[in-house]
């Protein structure tokens, strides 16, 4: 989604009379939604919702700012925040409401439009409110991310076992070296599971301390039994969650099922609040495989900026609350970025990420290394491979690393892939990313930057610091509703 032409004209013209109007939900004995503007608002008998009266409480500026973190977390930092006049005293008892996690939408427009000709410029979730002095509030406003950031999975084993209060682990993408928990050691030589009671692609092989073993899987409901008698530690290669019969170990389409809580339990989005255009692009332009295993207490957001950062992406949203994945990544020029687009004397370096002449990543997981009590029959090589946590695959710039006077060996950081050759092409790409001075600009555009979105390549030229048609990535926005200006922070 985006601006349309007509309204970014509108923006950019002098004059017109703006009214920002707030759709909020909150629980105040029950779950209700809260009309707000900035100078008043009725909305027409045919709109939706129809003669609804936005009471003008919204006061001063209404940013939202969105930034990718180039650190390579797989997350990205958003807040705002809306300030509501409470100078009579009217919404004193509003914070003693439940406004944590609720939706708001943010729609601008001009005060004698109906609200059909609003268009929405912001749509995420409330943080809380707060009292800002004696005569404000302060509604704290995010992404859509507020749901997700619960627990992924409760599910337990269950019965009368030892094991009955083990968390279920969850299996994602393919799992080298898995420790499985028991369910039922009664069950042939012992049943074990390897993923929630739902649907797996497979097990590749059991191990008794490293030997292969003969198993019975039932990958309807993630687990196996072995049939024969445990003998020492087991482990298996897995080939995790399976969701309408489709199975699926790439970065985007897991974080996608993550999001949607198509995988454990708690709050997830739904299929609106992502953007499937980008995300189909995105899954064509990332297809490494990659594998998680969860066997302890986890976060939902925090899987899917895990799973992101493998392959250095960031999970963050676009303008109108619809979930996208962004590579920290010169991509195809969206257009060309320079003064005219700019307000005079706003334009200036902000930052300068540091030059990497050597990226060491670690990847082809081994979930469970095992360093003693193995059989004795493995072959000479079989022991190393279990001992070792991680591969490690580097990618250097002898200058640089000369000029800097940097180590070759940096601290390795981790992935999810699992093929080699996807873990050195990526070391190779954050070299070249990395290996050369960025230089983070920032500036306050006109209303046409409103069309911009972060993690689009822009053509920039200014006449200072040497910027002449390069490239520049967005990596950060804050929107400005109310003076309809925006600031852009860009990489070059």
């Amino acid at each position: 989604m985006s601006f349309t032409s007509p309204f970014l004209t509108w923006l950019g013209t002098n004059g017109v009379r703006r009214c920002l109007i707030a759709e909020v939900g909150v629980k105040s004995g029950t779950e209700i939604t809260r009309y707000l503007s900035t100078v008043g608002y009725k909305s027409e008998p045919a709109d939706i919702p129809a003669s609804q009266l936005y009471t003008g409480r919204i006061t001063g500026s209404v940013s939202f700012t969105r930034r990718l973190d180039l650190s390579g977390s797989g997350g990205s930092i958003s807040f705002g925040d809306i300030e509501l006049d409470n100078v009579d005293g009217a919404l004193d008892d509003w914070p003693n409401d439940i406004w944590a996690g609720r939706a708001i939408n943010l729609y601008l427009g001009q005060e004698d439009w109906p609200k059909s000709s609003f268009e929405l410029v912001f749509s995420g979730t409330v943080d809380d409110i707060a009292p800002k002095g004696r005569g404000k509030l302060s509604l704290k406003i995010r992404d859509i991310f507020g749901p997700l950031n619960d627990t992924l999975s409760t599910a337990v084993i269950g019965g009368t076992g030892d094991n009955k209060d083990a968390l279920r682990p969850i299996a994602l993408g393919e799992c080298f070296n898995v420790s499985p928990v028991l369910i039922d050691s009664t069950v042939g030589g012992g049943e074990y599971a390897v993923h929630l009671a739902s649907a797996i692609e497979g097990v590749i092989e059991v191990r008794d301390n490293g030997l292969a073993v003969a198993s019975t899987v039932t990958v309807a409901s993630g687990k196996f039994s072995l049939t024969a008698a445990r003998y020492g530690q087991i482990t298996a290669d897995v080939q995790g969650a399976k969701v309408s019969g489709v199975w699926r170990n790439d970065v985007g389409g897991l974080v996608e099922w993550v999001a949607l809580a198509s995988v454990g339990d708690g709050n997830g989005i739904v299929a609106g609040q992502i953007d499937s255009t980008a995300l189909t692009a995105f899954r064509s332009a990332c297809a490494q495989p990659v594998g998680l295993y969860i066997n302890q207490r986890a976060n939902r957001l925090q899987v899917m900026q895990q799973l992101a950062a493998s392959v250095g992406a960031t999970v963050t949203t676009t303008y109108d609350g619809k979930l996208i994945l962004v590579r920290v990544a010169f991509g195809t020029s969206a257009g060309a970025i320079g003064t005219r687009q700019m307000v005079d004397g706003t334009f200036g370096p902000l930052s300068r990420p540091e030059i990497q002449g050597a990226i060491r990543l670690a990847g082809e997981r081994n979930w469970t290394p095992q360093t003693s009590g193995l059989a004795g029959s493995l072959t000479s090589s079989q022991p190393q491979m279990f001992g070792d946590e991680y591969l490690y695959f580097s990618a250097e710039d002898a200058t640089v690393l000369a000029d800097y006077g940097q180590s070759d060996t940096p601290p390795a950081v981790e992935t999810l892939m699992i093929v080699a050759a996807d873990i050195t092409a990526e070391a190779t790409r954050r070299l070249a990313l990395w290996s050369v001075p960025r230089t983070v600009y920032g500036f306050e555009g006109f209303p046409e930057c409103f069309a911009y979105e972060i993690g689009q390549t822009y053509t920039l030229t200014h006449p200072r610091f040497g910027l002449s048609g390069v490239p520049a990535l967005i990596v950060g926005i804050q929107h400005d509703w109310v003076k309809a200006r925006v600031k852009l922070e860009v990489l070059v």
